[in-house]
């Protein structure tokens, strides 16, 4: 009995490769790949962040929110988190777009302070963040997010007008 029990443990560690492997396991991933403006009216607009995924497991993996902070030349741009609806696909690697509404007013009092900063300009930008998942082998987490680059700030004709003006005509009631 006791040479089927040596024999069955041998067998179990040469298939499973030695016990530190039986703990290990690969981790989601999150990359920040870029950030850019989307839609902006009146008084909102998108900042889309691109994010590629990777999803090792056999099984989606719930997207829950992601925060932000960006940062321009030490000033605080923005800051704010939101809730998403969407997953990773099983065993897939993935560019996503998440997309974070603010308001619009909020970032013309951040461009504010940099004097130099007008419609068209690219500014220098940082950004720290993260994206919370539910991953089925370690629970809800955090995957950090970290980005330097540049960020084009919307120009007049980058403006969604036909929005502007429906936006503009329901504020004022007409």
């Amino acid at each position: 009995m006791k040479t089927i029990y040596i024999l069955l443990m041998t067998a179990i560690l040469i298939y499973c490769g030695g016990c530190s492997n039986l703990f290990q396991y690969d981790k989601p991933t999150a990359q920040l790949q870029g950030v850019s403006f989307g839609n902006v009216t009146a008084s909102t607009a998108v900042l889309n962040f691109d994010v590629e995924l990777t999803n090792p497991y056999p099984l989606n993996v719930p997207l829950l929110a992601v925060d932000y902070k960006l940062t321009t030349r030490g000033e605080n741009l923005l800051a704010g988190d939101a809730d998403l609806s969407t997953a990773i696909a099983a065993k897939s690697v993935k560019t996503v777009t998440l997309p974070v509404e603010f308001r619009y007013s909020d970032l013309i009092a951040a461009l504010a302070t940099l004097r130099d900063v007008r419609p068209g300009t690219a500014i220098p930008y940082e950004l720290a963040g993260g994206l919370k998942i539910d991953s089925p082998v370690i629970g809800i987490t955090r995957l950090p997010l970290k980005k330097t680059g540049t960020l084009d700030v919307p120009t007049l004709s980058e403006v969604n007008w036909q929005d502007l003006l429906k936006e503009g005509k329901n504020i004022l009631g007409l």
